[in-house]
């Protein structure tokens, strides 16, 4: 049953249909999706900080968002965006504990992360 689904996934990746294929008990269920054209208009670059406490709540900045990079995107006059890829870089940052107790922490560890999104800015064809 795994090579069918195989041989059928293949054959539809290289006809370029567009099918998605589900598979539920056993049995192969072809949907179709709905296809637009459209034009890539540009492409988007985000980069985003966000602090993290020991709690890992986010004290400063923000993750990445969707809604920042559709933001990017209507300034350029597009649509939507494809081929969304974000990737995110950990570090871990030592800082004096402005409260210090007697026999308490000197220093707090603080992640950062810094994200870097891209994405194309596409606009759909009438």
């Amino acid at each position: 049953m795994k090579s069918i689904l195989s041989l059928l996934v293949v054959a539809f990746t290289l006809t370029g249909c567009a099918t998605k294929i589900q598979v539920s008990q056993g049995e192969v269920e072809q949907i179709p999706l709905a296809v637009k054209d459209f034009t890539v208009v540009d492409t988007i670059f985000l980069t985003s900080t966000a602090v993290l406490n020991e709690n890992l709540d986010i004290i400063e900045g923000s993750e990445v968002t969707f809604e920042m990079l559709m933001k990017e995107a209507k300034k350029l006059g597009a649509d939507d965006i494809a081929n969304l890829r974000v990737d995110e870089v950990l570090f871990y940052e030592n800082r004096p504990n402005p409260v210090t107790t007697s026999g308490g922490s000197s220093t707090i560890t603080r992640r950062v992360i810094t994200y870097t999104a891209t994405a194309l800015a596409i606009k759909y064809k009438d």
